[in-house]
């Protein structure tokens, strides 16, 4: 990424899941972003309510992203793309 310029100060890596809870949520936490979206729905489960979560949808063949669960997403998208014109509006 810095290759192609982009201004990266540092690098922040996770763990594998946790038990009900985002491997990303304590860095989402220091770095308080307004929302978070990824395609894999146990990362969005038990963030604080101040953060928007917002699931991607995939291919259902395989995926984790089924189930009474999806609910805790905060929102549910096609893809980035679909999230990136709904979240500007």
């Amino acid at each position: 990424m810095k290759a192609l310029d982009f201004p990266i100060d540092r690098l922040i890596t996770t763990g594998s899941v946790g038990q009900g809870r985002s491997p990303n949520g304590q860095a989402l936490e220091a770095l308080q972003p307004v929302t978070f979206v990824d395609d894999c729905l146990p990362y969005v489960l038990g963030m604080e309510a101040h953060m928007h979560m917002a699931l991607t949808v995939r291919d259902a063949n395989g995926s984790p992203n089924l189930g009474e669960q999806l609910r805790q997403a905060g929102s549910t998208h096609g893809s980035l793309l679909e999230f990136s014109r709904w979240w500007v509006g």
